[in-house]
């Protein structure tokens, strides 16, 4: 059965950086924009360009390119280079136009060609990316960013067999790409391969200890969900040792105890969580489970209410709401959270049967009945359990 994953992956390659920002300059110094010839560029003229590029300030370096390219609308490079600028200033539209523009110059340059369709999976266009990834495949087919990005695609669209093997086609040609392994292992979990993900992740690790957060916290998931608890906790710290920051690793220790009944203990991770980041949904989904089993009513719906908020595309939320609502002995409020569940899932069985047996609650039997009719097509045994449950109702 299907989970949904709560490991974490690399979806973009980090480029290098084009400059070296400089100092702030002293107050009301202004700093004057690189000279550039007019019409056309001799090579040397690049160059000195980008050699100047190197030391000067992001917006100066921008207003620079910005002003070659208006001049020199064929050169390819200049283009790509203004699209790397504009990719570090999360402008991603503008940084894909340029790309897009450098691109149709020079579409043998598989580095123009990576970072086209890098912003195009940005910008949620993957068809398009997907078409450019295997363009450059088709120039060279040991390329292996373009195997790591088809499988960046494949994995955010559930493709989860075509993504192992273009990440397994990635790491066989560049053997140090971090990334790659980290989220092979990644594939591998939800497939399963559990032994086969904890390699792949501790390959990642020794790869690069010093920056290996991400991929601990991942590794610890796989020992979580293996029930290797001591373990589970040792990578999590671990994580926490390299980035005290790295909420995702507090919520897994708040999880990883709620499990084991160590009820305050991940109270106290689920809040350090929210500590680092007040909107983060999960974590209050985590204090609400953990408010229910100590029957701290009041509590959960507070927390699942909030959780309702922050997360409002998420079924099982909503579902929990209208559990505690039930429990609270609030009807009206129970169907309208089970309804909302329904709404963004209309396979959740669970929340077809709570909505029945909320109805019945109000002595409405025909809804009940209706959703018992609706059950039967999701999970058969869910909706006898619901007709037997009916039947005892005057």
């Amino acid at each position: 059965m299907k989970k949904q994953s709560r490991h974490y992956a690399v979806s973009m390659i980090v480029m290098l950086s084009l400059f070296i920002p400089l100092m702030p300059g002293q107050a009301g110094q202004e700093k004057p924009a690189l000279t550039v010839s007019p019409l056309i560029a001799t090579q040397e003229e690049w160059s000195e360009i980008k050699n100047r590029l190197e030391t000067a300030e992001a917006q100066v370096a921008l207003t620079t390119l910005q002003e070659f390219t208006r001049q020199h609308i064929n050169h390819a490079e200049a283009y790509y280079h203004l699209g790397n600028l504009y990719e570090t200033q999360n402008l991603i539209d503008k940084a894909h136009e340029a790309y897009e523009r450098a691109w149709f110059l020079s579409p043998k340059n598989i580095n123009i060609g990576i970072s086209l369709a890098l912003s195009k999976v940005s910008l949620g266009r993957l068809s398009e990316a997907i078409q450019i990834y295997e363009n450059v495949l088709t120039q060279d087919p040991l390329e292996p960013r373009a195997y790591f990005g088809l499988g960046v695609i494949a994995q955010a669209v559930g493709e989860w067999g075509s993504a192992l093997q273009a990440y397994q086609q990635a790491v066989s040609l560049h053997p140090g790409l971090v990334d790659g392994y980290n989220n092979l292992g990644i594939v591998l979990s939800h497939l399963g391969y559990h032994e086969e993900a904890i390699q792949a992740y501790q390959i990642a690790i020794d790869l690069r200890p010093e920056y290996a957060e991400s991929t601990l916290n991942n590794l610890g998931i796989v020992y979580q969900e293996q029930g290797e608890y001591e373990k589970a906790e040792q990578a999590y710290t671990e994580s926490l040792l390299l980035d005290n920051t790295y909420l995702k690793a507090y919520f897994n220790l708040g999880r990883l105890h709620q499990e084991q009944g160590h009820l305050n203990k991940a109270e106290k991770f689920y809040r350090q969580s929210l500590s680092l980041d007040g909107s983060f949904g999960e974590a209050y989904v985590g204090l609400g489970g953990v408010a229910i089993a100590q029957k701290n009513y009041d509590q959960a719906l507070q927390h699942y209410s909030k959780a309702s908020q922050l997360c409002p595309n998420d079924a099982k939320v909503f579902y929990n709401l209208g559990w505690i609502k039930g429990v609270k002995g609030d009807t009206q409020g129970e169907i309208q959270a089970y309804q909302k569940a329904v709404e963004l899932d209309q396979n959740y069985a669970r929340a077809h049967m709570g909505l029945g047996l909320a109805y019945a609650k109000q002595g409405n039997k025909k809804a009940a009945l209706s959703y018992y009719n609706s059950l039967k097509s999701l999970d058969e045994n869910l909706a006898q359990n619901l007709r037997s449950r009916l039947q005892s109702i005057p």
